[in-house]
């Protein structure tokens, strides 16, 4: 005969000294099913077909309960990417987000694994369609057919794991020891560190061990003039990770090489990391 345990009943003391009764634990029973099963609201899969402006509505839920902290998580598929010349591509979502009277806007790249914890009882994401590296979309680029997006919310936080990639240009003169981003690069929203990176062209150039290798923060974004400096760090190796700093908008990205034997132009990548990831 099975036994159960016997549920003990006691008293406690309040914050004022007095005694207050204390029953037995009461567990709520969730049932298996309900308004959440299989609601388009809360997790969506599709095949990716932007619309003229390279854009499409993936998911929209609208308001479901009180503030809580809940947690989008994206992911994708396209297995046509093995065989597609054009597969240099990238996805971005576009996410709105809020609670009450207000919303807030965010912008990552669409990458499997990528989680963003927010506080929210409404939110619409959205996907943008751009060749890699360059903007705007190239026309006549074309998505992959089997290209299918997937977004998941659920309530609850988890780690954050956001990236919005970014592409910039540096630039030297013949001579030069140093090659420097032609114009500030403006920090998204939600951006808590940076990395940059630089591509093969640029790599044998570059003295990574040099104290000039530097990210410069500025107050005001491109191409607004004006602004102050917010101050400097060092890039004291490949692909370091930079803390942005406090009233920063935007950043330079200077690096030390050898003479250069003619005028340089080259692209770097610039990863930004959102929300502490």
């Amino acid at each position: 005969m099975m036994k159960f345990p016997r549920l003990k009943w006691g008293s406690a003391k309040n914050i004022d000294g007095n005694n207050i009764a204390i029953g037995p634990a009461v567990y709520p029973i969730i049932p298996p099913n309900g308004p959440w099963s299989g609601s388009n609201h809360l997790g969506q899969q599709v095949i990716f077909a932007p619309d003229a402006n390279n854009r499409q509505s993936i998911l929209k839920m609208d308001e479901w309960g009180p503030p809580e902290m809940w947690t989008v998580s994206l992911g994708f598929t396209a297995h046509q990417y093995a065989n597609d010349f054009n597969a240099g591509c990238e996805v971005i979502a576009e996410i709105t987000f809020g609670s009450g009277g207000a919303t807030q806007y965010l912008e990552c790249s669409w990458v499997n694994g990528t989680q963003l914890s927010l506080p929210m009882n409404t939110i619409s994401i959205g996907a943008r369609y751009q060749q890699a590296g360059l903007t705007p979309f190239v026309a006549g680029f074309i998505a992959p057919s089997d290209l299918v997006l997937s977004v998941q919310i659920a309530r609850g936080s988890a780690k954050n794991y956001a990236v919005l990639a970014d592409t910039a240009m540096v630039h030297g003169l013949a001579g030069a020891i140093e090659v420097y981003t032609v114009d500030r690069v403006n920090i998204p929203a939600f951006a808590s560190s940076v990395r940059p990176s630089v591509g093969l062209a640029l790599l044998s150039l570059v003295n990574f061990g040099s104290v000039l290798n530097h990210a410069e923060f500025w107050s005001v974004p491109y191409p607004i003039a004006g602004g102050l400096s917010t101050g400097l760090v060092q890039i004291d190796q490949v692909n370091n990770k930079i803390p942005i700093l406090p009233g920063s908008r935007a950043a330079y990205f200077s690096y030390a090489t050898s003479a250069l034997p003619a005028d340089t132009d080259l692209p770097i990548t610039v990863l930004w990391h959102l929300l502490g990831s």
